[in-house]
């Protein structure tokens, strides 16, 4: 089976020539980069097809992250809908939270570490709460909803672009202290957020590879939306890729990291 025939003749996808490169490209670093609508998802699922049908790549071998629950199973959706009958294996769709909520529990089963509760396990109200109560706490004055969602993502920012809190230039009086104030509450309450699930993926893939190894190691890791990474999930990419390939595609004028 002549695979690029197939999927005009059968698929009826037709891709471009620099898509078809895409595809076909062996290196082990790629970044593909364009412009909305250009068909950046499709060259990805197609790209899946072809390492398994025409590398001899294993489908579990094949790890794609990208950023929303909804990117994940759409993707998911397509590949089913185009290549199932051919490749009846599952392949890996995660965001790159849920993958790093299932290496903790996976973590959690060996005994190597307890994970703590998740704070936003249900919904974001009791992060709310939380910080609140410490803003109150500190500056003697309660912020507003909008005020709790800003306080919010700025500590989230702190944390995904690996610095410390008096770095960041922050419209909120004495952020650095409610930072740690909310570091020390989580550590004493033994709660987590999202942000962490990511912070204690990065050090455990650091600091024992032998661990992921267990896990299953993906020689082929591809991304979608690459331009939603922070510095945070880009870090943890590279350690699930440092053995194998990486194959990235997003469009840097959609950043969701530009304008937070």
């Amino acid at each position: 089976m002549d695979f690029f025939s197939y999927l005009k003749q059968d698929l009826h996808i037709n891709l471009n020539d620099q898509q078809v490169e895409a595809v076909k490209a062996a290196d082990r670093r790629i970044l593909l980069e364009a412009c909305p609508g250009s068909g950046k998802t499709t060259t990805l699922v197609v790209r899946i097809a072809y390492q398994i049908l025409c590398r001899n790549v294993g489908a579990a071998g094949m790890l794609t992250l990208t950023f929303s629950r909804a990117s994940a199973k759409d993707m998911e959706r397509r590949f089913a809908a185009l290549f199932s009958s051919l490749i009846p294996q599952p392949v890996h769709f995660s965001t790159i939270h849920s993958f790093c909520y299932r290496f903790l529990y996976f973590c959690q089963k060996k005994r190597l570490l307890t994970v703590p509760e998740l704070i936003e396990k249900d919904n974001y109200s009791g992060k709310s709460k939380i910080l609140r109560s410490l803003f109150f706490e500190i500056n003697q004055e309660y912020p507003g909803e909008d005020q709790t969602e800003q306080l919010s993502n700025e500590i989230s920012y702190v944390k995904n672009k690996l610095i410390e809190p008096e770095q960041l230039k922050s419209d909120f009086e004495n952020f650095p202290m409610i930072f740690r104030h909310y570091e020390a509450y989580k550590r004493e309450k033994q709660l987590i957020d999202f942000d962490d699930m990511l912070s204690m993926t990065y050090e455990l893939l650091q600091k024992n590879r032998e661990l992921y190894r267990e896990y299953g190691v993906f020689p082929q890791v591809l991304v979608d939306e690459a331009q939603d990474t922070s510095l945070l999930q880009h870090r943890i990419i590279e350690e699930l890729s440092r053995e194998g390939s990486l194959f990235m595609v997003g469009d840097t004028d959609q950043s969701i990291y530009g304008f937070r």
